[in-house]
């Protein structure tokens, strides 16, 4: 069967009424397939010369690049199957990735789910997490790259399987087979290193792919459980996120349908492929559409090289769309397009993070690129919003809800729950519903407080819908500033400072203060040459900022924002390096104590700031002076004392 027209490639998206149109089909009379697997066999019947994945192995030269058809690529999906079965994957059995970016990370991503349950982790996360991840979703299968390629992640993959201990199998990819037809030596290269657990069976994916007889696989329910996304782990232990298969061909139809995807697009991936965004932006729905994924580097946009050589590749690879994250086309705007012709980019899209209007628009003037802002979530199998390519695009919205979503902004209570819907205009609690949400987290008990209401998912974000059907983000709950009880959003401070011509980047958190709670504080990289000063950049802070109580009180330089492996802008750090700040001055200011303070993250409490102050009475006034913080704070005596005490 052909899809193109449930695809909705020549539907026009301009406003609500054309999505109601779309919606007059009921969804699931679209007679679509009913998990990935189908999806990607139909592609192959479908589409089996054209491309499917081009794999870009260099960002700097213009080396061969790894590619396969539609037809190579289920056939290797199929293999890979077969062999987590044979090694005894069932529907409720495991399979997780610590991967790069590479072709193998899609055949594991699909041939895990035809079987059992695939696991994406991000290789990033430290050893403890990645143990906890794998614990809780009781992996029995790990797949994972060789030793040479990240010595790093390697070391933390072994100390995380020396943690989960129901880990049977290791399953590597040695990514250089991908430039060269040697054969592999990472096994015996693997064991001379004598670092993995020794029960652990060892195995070469390619080899053992490549040995498999691929037969029929067993056809999947559209409500079993295929995937566990973890989200969050920044801040705290990673909840897993379950989809099921119909979360995921849903989300690829949508994607497909709003983007205007076919098999002449071709999406350049740059974001991390245990990322849900990627996984379908640069995945499933391109898949479903017969378009060319194109792996920019197994790095993507974390290597520097496809950052500098970015529009080099665009040229080189004909990429159609492009999908990035607010400090990625942040980071462009420092790259020239010089002679590289990118006149086959069409879109670009972002999510992830709020992306300033004047980001926005710096974007677009300087590349002649349109860039579409949407909204999603993990735990909504990742886009519930996005402005139209064919309609009325509205800087700083996330745009019209997706065709078979609702979305709404409502009041709720202090448990989370339903109350009423907003008033246009009117900012709330944005609640999403639809074929998108998720089917819970595997922990139960972290889930119960998900849903607002019956099938009513609570986003967590704040934000209000117009008149006309487009919502707005006003910011995240946690993410407030509350100032004497005063509730300041920092993407208006963000903002505000974004269009400070020296401005690279910016964030904005609380400054702990023991009579007001917190007090807005900026941390800012800024652009190549520039300079800027506190009176400068508050001078232009109160000329744009109306809001006096959001006015910043302390400005702070750094060299380089701490990011996420997704590239957002890391704030637990900025939150704890405030801690510190505001802890050294009230210490050194008011009390002349000397002290050693540090800060670090804790997985439940959030910042806990470490102090040493060896005088046991200057110990004491330091203990009253910081009692108004609510940051938790952690006393250590110095050494002398530790063994005075003994």
């Amino acid at each position: 069967m052909n899809y193109a027209e449930s695809l909705g490639q020549n539907i026009a998206i301009r406003d609500l009424n054309d999505i109601r149109i779309i919606e007059s089909v009921p969804w699931e009379s679209r007679n679509l397939p009913e998990t990935p697997l189908q999806i990607l066999r139909y592609s192959a019947r479908t589409f089996g010369d054209n491309t499917a994945i081009e794999y870009i192995g260099s960002a700097t030269d213009n080396s061969p690049v790894f590619s396969l058809t539609y037809s190579e690529f289920y056939d290797r999906i199929i293999r890979i199957a077969n062999l987590f079965d044979r090694l005894g994957i069932g529907k409720d059995d495991v399979v997780s990735m610590l991967l790069p970016n590479l072709p193998h990370t899609h055949y594991v991503l699909w041939g895990a789910q035809a079987v059992g349950i695939v696991n994406p982790i991000n290789p990033f996360l430290e050893s403890s997490q990645i143990a906890a991840i794998m614990r809780k979703a009781g992996t029995r299968i790990l797949v994972t790259v060789s030793p040479d390629y990240d010595p790093d992640i390697w070391a933390k993959t072994m100390q995380a399987v020396a943690m989960a201990p129901q880990v049977e199998t290791l399953l590597v990819v040695d990514e250089r087979r991908l430039s060269s037809n040697k054969p592999s030596n990472v096994l015996n290269e693997i064991r001379d290193r004598k670092d993995l657990r020794e029960d652990v069976a060892l195995l070469d994916l390619d080899d053992e792919m490549n040995a498999v007889n691929p037969k029929h696989i067993r056809e999947r329910a559209r409500d079993e459980i295929t995937a566990y996304f973890h989200t969050g782990g920044t801040t705290g232990m990673p909840k897993l996120a379950m989809w099921a298969g119909r979360n995921q061909v849903y989300m690829a139809w949508t994607i497909a349908t709003i983007g205007h995807f076919s098999d002449s697009s071709a999406g350049l991936c740059g974001l991390p492929l245990f990322h849900a965004s990627a996984v379908m932006v640069t995945g499933l729905a391109p898949f479903l559409a017969g378009a060319k994924v194109i792996i920019a580097t197994a790095s993507g946009c974390r290597n520097p090289d496809v950052i500098k050589n970015f529009w080099k590749l665009v040229d080189r690879s004909k990429a159609t769309y492009f999908n990035g994250v607010p400090t990625i086309y942040s980071a462009l705007l420092n790259v020239p397009v010089a002679d590289a012709d990118i006149t086959s980019l069409d879109v670009a899209f972002c999510g992830a993070a709020p992306m300033s209007t004047e980001l926005l628009h710096r974007v677009e003037n300087e590349f002649g690129i349109s860039l579409l802002e949407a909204y999603g979530l993990t735990e909504a199998t990742t886009v519930a919003n996005a402005n139209p390519i064919d309609g009325q695009r509205r800087v700083g919205s996330i745009g019209l809800r997706v065709p078979y979503t609702e979305v709404k902004a409502a009041h709720i209570d202090a448990t989370g729950k339903y109350i009423s819907d907003c008033e246009f205009d009117e900012t709330g609690t944005i609640l999403i519903k639809g074929p998108g949400v998720f089917c819970g987290y595997k922990d139960e008990a972290i889930g119960r407080d998900v849903f607002a209401a019956p099938g009513w998912l609570n986003s967590g974000d704040l934000g209000y819908q117009d008149s006309d059907g487009y919502f707005w983000l006003t910011g995240r709950a946690k993410d407030l500033i509350i100032r004497g009880g005063h509730n300041i959003d920092p993407s208006i401070i963000e903002e505000a400072l974004a269009k400070h011509p020296a401005i690279d980047m910016v964030a904005a958190v609380g400054l702990p203060d023991a009579r007001a709670g917190e007090l807005p504080m900026v941390f800012y990289t800024l652009r190549d040459k520039a300079t800027a000063c506190d009176a400068d950049l508050d001078s232009h802070m109160q000329t744009v900022i109306s809001e006096r109580a959001a006015l910043p009180v302390r400005y702070e330089q750094l060299k380089s924002m701490p990011l996420t492996a997704v590239g957002k802008i890391f704030k637990p750090a900025l939150r704890a390096n405030a801690a510190l700040l505001a802890t050294e001055e009230i210490l050194a200011a008011q009390g002349r104590i000397t002290a050693r303070i540090s800060t670090h993250y804790n997985t439940q409490y959030g910042v806990v700031v470490d102090i040493t102050v060896p005088d046991v009475s200057e110990r004491t006034r330091a203990k009253s002076l910081l009692q108004s913080f609510t940051f938790r704070t952690q006393w250590t005596p110095d050494y002398a004392e530790e063994k005075n005490n003994a």
